[in-house]
């Protein structure tokens, strides 16, 4: 993340329901953990940013909602 930070990156996105659906990954399918949300909301505290995601499925969007941070 570092290196994207230094080459202009303002915020973290991330994908929770794994960014596109092909017949190995399912549009349902959530990929993100609660852990690994966590981690992107602690980088960006550390870089005085955000995390924004980019959700389809109800279950990402509810993992991405109570993560609670």
């Amino acid at each position: 993340m570092s290196l994207e930070f230094s080459q202009g990156a303002t915020f973290i996105m991330v994908m929770p329901g794994d960014g596109a659906s092909t017949e190995f990954d399912r549009l349902e399918v959530v990929a993100l953990t609660l852990e690994g949300k966590q981690a992107a909301v602690a980088i960006a505290r550390d870089n005085k940013t955000y995390v924004t995601a980019h959700a389809y499925p109800d279950d990402a969007v509810n993992r991405m909602i109570d993560g609670g941070d």
